[in-house]
């Protein structure tokens, strides 16, 4: 019997104590089953022996680094020949910090600011105290390395998303081989490095970041590690403000473990306790922040005013769309018809492929997209979802099974995504893409 045939279906529940693997006669590449609370935990302890980690994590580090250097490579390349020309070898030469600058551009700046300055106090409004729009995660972390290292920010920001971007991908991957086959696994973590705006998961913004924090705590908590998925929703959560709605789908996949477990009520609702406590403590502290520093709880949430973005029901988003593509102002050559074009195909692939998801994945993942999708778009204004949905894991699994039934479809999408995302790192180091 193949691996693939012994996997729970998606939306079953796995079995407790399996690590979302389960026990087989023959288990891939001679991995013991792992987890909490089920038989397998007596031998948690050989579980995480480095030999078996190695065993586990060889094939994903490896597709990982791979795809992070080439992803880092072609990125450099056209951003380097976009801005310089031919002459970009004579540029590096005299400027070696040319190769890191030429993608310091648009948010990566604001981020960069916040790591020196921090949150400069006094009413939200226009200048600086909108910057509070932007969550502290990334910045802290690029303050912490440049004191301890001595490395410039921008340099600093960059290589923050060098090693988040390998931890998310080694995760994405694990994730996915809980459900499907390696080939699949390895088929998502193309598909994402592939993704047309993925050039910003190596270019100082925090969708690296965001991106490893969510998929490793969906990885602990698909192996009972409630209190640890907690703590990883509660620093995601500081990468991007609306990864807080990534607690109900985590509180339902804790949900689907509970049944049928032989654990008694009172040490479930403490895991329960131990998932959706430190997000909501976190949250709450930040308002909390946000009310003594600026006058106003929610700053966070008011300041994406300053930046002609705020909540808005999505036929509000499909009017403006559609009069855009109606009157052809999508050929308009300014940074915001590009970026809405983009952000409206976007929007279409991330609903079919949350309709996709309800079918053939597990049932948290298409919840987690269904969220996205419509933060996405309950918008007034239509821009950088595609950036954003670099953060949408489940999309990329979705891809990938289309891809696994459908060959063919896997060489279309790349013939689609390579030219667009040259396309747009062109436009981006000219200021001409926004994201």
């Amino acid at each position: 019997m193949s691996t693939a045939d012994t996997r729970p279906g998606p939306g079953e529940p796995v079995p407790p104590g399996t690590d979302g693997d389960p026990v087989t006669p023959a288990r891939p590449r001679g991995i013991p089953p792992t987890g909490a609370g089920g038989p397998a935990a007596a031998g948690a302890p050989r579980d995480a022996a480095p030999a078996v980690l190695w065993a586990r994590y060889r094939r994903p580090l490896a597709i990982a680094l791979g795809c992070t250097a080439l992803l880092r490579f072609m990125v450099e390349l056209v951003a380097l020949v976009s801005k310089f020309g031919s002459d970009f070898p004579h540029v590096i030469a005299r400027t070696p910090g040319a190769m890191s600058s030429v993608l310091d551009q648009w948010d990566a700046g604001i981020y960069v600011y916040i790591a020196i300055h921090g949150y400069p106090p006094g009413r939200i409004g226009p200048g600086t105290q909108n910057v509070i729009a932007f969550p502290p995660m990334l910045p802290f972390l690029e303050r912490v390395l440049h004191v301890v290292t001595g490395i410039g920010y921008v340099e600093a920001g960059q290589a923050i998303d060098l090693v988040a971007l390998v931890v998310a991908l080694v995760g994405l991957h694990r994730l996915v081989t809980l459900d499907h086959p390696d080939g699949a696994a390895d088929r998502t973590v193309v598909l994402t490095v592939a993704w047309p705006a993925a050039f910003f998961l190596v270019a100082g913004y925090p969708e690296s970041l965001a991106l490893a924090l969510l998929v490793w705590a969906f990885v602990t908590a698909r192996s009972g590690r409630w209190s640890v998925a907690g703590l990883l929703l509660a620093a995601a959560c500081m990468s991007k403000y609306y990864l807080i709605l990534a607690v109900l789908p985590l509180a339902y996949e804790w949900w689907t473990a509970r049944r049928g477990a032989e654990v008694d009520p009172g040490t479930w609702y403490a895991r329960a306790a131990a998932l959706v406590g430190p997000p909501v403590v976190t949250f709450g502290a930040w308002m909390i922040f946000c009310a003594v520093r600026f006058g106003d709880p929610l700053a966070f949430a008011h300041a994406e005013e300053g930046w002609n973005r705020s909540f808005a029901w999505p036929w509000h988003m499909v009017a403006r769309t559609g009069g855009d593509l109606w009157h052809l102002r999508f050929l308009d050559t300014s940074v915001a018809s590009t970026d809405e074009l983009v952000s409206a195909v976007t929007i279409v692939v991330l609903v079919v492929a949350t309709v996709s998801a309800f079918r053939h994945l597990r049932r948290s993942y298409a919840v987690l997209l269904a969220l996205l999708t419509a933060v996405y778009g309950c918008e007034t204004l239509l821009e950088g979802t595609a950036r954003e949905s670099l953060v949408a894991f489940p999309l990329f699994v979705v891809m990938a099974t289309w891809c696994e039934r459908h060959p063919w479809l896997e060489r279309v999408l790349f013939a689609l995504f390579l030219p667009t995302a040259y396309y747009l790192i062109e436009r981006y180091v000219d200021l001409r893409f926004a994201g």
